[in-house]
């Protein structure tokens, strides 16, 4: 709402008000003299209460307000009008997407809008993140091409380990290895360059794990303790549903992947060779706890 809405609003409460206050006069007889203190007492009520809840509403926004002011004092003069423009298309975009995809269903998006999304989550993120992805690594790169970039600058904010967990199945993972072996081994060194684990759990049984704690889809993200993200391809689209914590939806994405760490192998590359080694229950317990208390800081 803009400033001369707000004004606007303001001045149709109070006409409104005014043509109640004539016509009560009219109707029981009020004298005019009493009407017009009457109104310009209700006139008064409106006026201030107006501006009090504007102000109320100034003062969340203030950090966001302090931002915009720092970003005009910083632009140069003669950059101001453009620079401003810019800004506010971008803000537009904004408002009117955070709250589609913290809405119930979330929103679809196109994967360059979801990378976007997920830019400002890593950004913003404390430095820990926990995901699965049902694609494999060569149409990871193709779909999300900045992903890990923006992973990686996330991950330097504190020395903490990572984990990923592919959905895919063995024989989809052999076959792209095979087929796109640079796309597969830069994927996979990436992850032990920046202490991030490769797992891999099957993806029938990642949705009977999804489907058991209600979750719509069994790709997901969690950024520490604060946001999950649950991404569900349709239509060549990608449907985005963000939740923070305290919801019951976060407690449950919570939940899903600490499950299915009890189903993870290993994804190794020994002697130019793709193996999934099972892993035995003390790591598998060993990872549950270690993100729980990544999650509990």
């Amino acid at each position: 709402m803009t400033i001369r809405n707000i004004f606007l609003e303001i001045a149709k409460v109070a006409g409104i008000g005014l043509i109640l206050r004539v016509l009560i006069g009219a109707l029981f007889g009020v004298p005019y003299e009493s009407l017009s203190k009457d109104a310009a007492l209700d006139a008064t009520i409106v006026i201030v209460s107006s501006a009090l809840v504007t102000a109320e509403r100034l003062t969340r926004l203030w950090s966001v307000i302090r931002t915009l002011l720092a970003f005009f004092e910083k632009t140069n003069r003669s950059f101001r009008k453009p620079a401003i423009e810019f800004l506010r298309k971008g803000v537009a975009t904004l408002a009117e997407m955070i709250p589609s995809v913290f809405s119930f269903d979330g929103v679809k998006l196109s994967t360059l809008e979801v990378g976007f999304i997920s830019q400002l989550c890593f950004r913003f993120g404390r430095g820990v993140y926990h995901g699965t992805d049902s694609n494999v690594p060569s149409v990871f790169k193709k779909k999300y091409p900045l992903y890990l970039s923006y992973h990686e600058e996330n991950a330097k904010k504190r020395a903490q380990p990572g984990i990923r967990i592919l959905l895919v199945s063995e024989s989809s993972l052999m076959q792209d290895f095979k087929s796109h072996r640079n796309d597969f081994e830069t994927f996979y060194g990436w992850h032990g360059q920046n202490a991030i684990a490769l797992l891999q759990v099957d993806p029938h049984t990642a949705r009977g794990v999804a489907e058991a704690f209600e979750i719509p889809s069994t790709d997901i993200g969690i950024w520490d303790s604060t946001y999950a993200g649950i991404f569900k391809e349709e239509d060549d689209r990608i449907r985005l549903i963000m939740r923070s914590n305290g919801s019951e939806s976060f407690d449950k994405c919570q939940k899903y992947f600490l499950e299915l760490l009890t189903h993870t192998k290993e994804v190794r590359i020994i002697n130019a060779k793709l193996e999934l080694r099972d892993r035995e229950l003390r790591y598998k317990e060993d990872d549950q706890n270690t993100v729980k208390a990544q999650w509990a800081e």
